[in-house]
């Protein structure tokens, strides 16, 4: 969500497209992250007991519905798009039709249907701060996720529901293995890893080493002006390398391994997220521990995603030397 119109309630200063921005999981009120931290809650906590719920400045402020899943939905139930007046199955976060959100939502003023559905209609899903997800509630879990919350929670809320373990989310298919160490799943994120190497190694034969050193030496004397190397010869000795049986069966084998990752990802995220959560209830000693246990533990990790990035770079390089000298012989 664009909060660049909003004011950081704390210091009163507008939000920027650059500003950390935390979110409170109970009502939505947005904060820069350093002012939240702080003040230690949020701003409208006093607001909370009175089923207080932010809205932007731009938008009107929605009556309270007290509806969720857990209100007993049946099988047979559907959820109308407060968008398009579309039907969806219980089980759908977002309209199978326009995208919309189905939970806590409600079309602009100028939507362009006639069949849209009153605000209160209990057919829209709400997802409550009260909620459970793997046994524990949605503010605790959108606390813990922190950065992106408002997206894995409908997830992991589909998944609870309907009972599906799969849900395939893109950023892990694009990015793994270093959206593992990103969302602090690093004994996973290294079994991705150690895998991909694996792959490597036992994909790069001595073929394969030497069509790499032919093409390497062809284009360094390309670059050097040699007219005997034409772009044609060079771009035939590439095709060589790229199309060689080894490379094939290497791509095949990554492309694999990010498929896994991004049908995978949220269950494993799910599972960290549920034994996470429930370690820091068994840890933390006050209300005050828990809730700065709860930030440490969830959250997002650059530094792991920088140390995985320059540990595959330091492990391939050590890998292509030995395969390099036992080629050569030196081994």
């Amino acid at each position: 969500m664009n909060y660049t119109k909003e004011n950081c309630p704390v210091c009163g200063k507008q939000f920027t497209e650059n500003d950390d921005i935390a979110v409170c999981p109970v009502c939505g009120t947005p904060h820069h992250r350093e002012c939240y931290l702080e003040r230690k809650e949020c701003a409208n906590t006093a607001k909370h007991a009175e089923g207080f719920e932010w809205t932007p400045s731009d938008e009107p402020q929605l009556p309270n519905i007290e509806h969720s899943f857990n209100a007993g939905a049946h099988e047979n139930d559907k959820i109308v798009c407060p968008y398009c007046g579309r039907a969806n199955d219980v089980g759908e976060p977002v309209c199978v039709s326009c995208g919309a959100r189905l939970y806590g939502n409600a079309p602009e003023n100028n939507v362009p249907f006639t069949q849209v559905p009153n605000y209160g209609n209990p057919n829209v899903v709400q997802i409550q701060p009260n909620d459970i997800i793997g046994g524990h509630t949605v503010a605790d879990t959108a606390e813990f996720v922190q950065r992106n919350a408002e997206k894995y929670i409908p997830k992991f809320y589909k998944m609870e529901r309907t009972g599906k373990k799969l849900s395939f989310n893109w950023a892990a298919f694009f990015f793994s293995p270093y959206w593992f160490f990103y969302r602090k799943m690093n004994l996973i994120g290294a079994a991705f890893m150690i895998v991909s190497l694996a792959v490597s190694v036992i994909c790069t034969t001595p073929g394969v080493i030497a069509a790499m050193e032919q093409f390497n030496n062809a284009y360094q004397q390309f670059i050097s002006g040699n007219e005997s190397i034409t772009q044609q010869q060079l771009n035939d000795l590439l095709m060589n390398y790229l199309t060689m049986p080894e490379m094939m069966i290497s791509s095949i084998a990554n492309f694999l391994l990010h498929l896994a990752a991004g049908i995978f990802g949220n269950f494993y995220y799910k599972q960290k997220v549920k034994k996470d959560i429930s370690w820091v209830k068994e840890s933390a000693n006050s209300p005050e521990q828990y809730r700065i246990l709860l930030f440490k533990r969830g959250g997002v990790s650059l530094t792991m995603v920088v140390l995985s990035v320059v540990g595959i770079y330091c492990l391939e390089q050590i890998i292509s030397m030995v395969l390099l000298k036992i080629q050569g012989g030196g081994i």
